[in-house]
């Protein structure tokens, strides 16, 4: 358990121990919700696909999956279209 601060800009830093189980680094998604039955703040990592599929608000289809996968591969091996 951690007590964190909340600052005048309503922001607070995920404790280390929190990063770690999640996973989370700089520059990722996080999904915060509010459970009301619980009373509590939940927290899950959104992974690529999961933030896609926020974005467009659908389940991708397979082509788009394979047109977004290999769109990554030419991106990050610096191929030319």
């Amino acid at each position: 358990m951690s007590i964190i601060k909340v600052t005048r800009k309503y922001q607070v830093t995920i404790p280390e121990v929190i990063r770690q189980k999640l996973g989370v680094n700089v520059g990722d998604k996080v999904l915060v919700t509010y459970d009301e039955e619980e009373g509590v703040i939940k927290m899950r990592l959104l992974k690529r696909v999961e933030r896609t599929r926020l974005k467009l608000g659908r389940k991708l289809t397979a082509e788009e999956v394979e047109r977004a996968i290999l769109e990554g591969l030419r991106k990050c091996l610096d191929l030319e279209q």
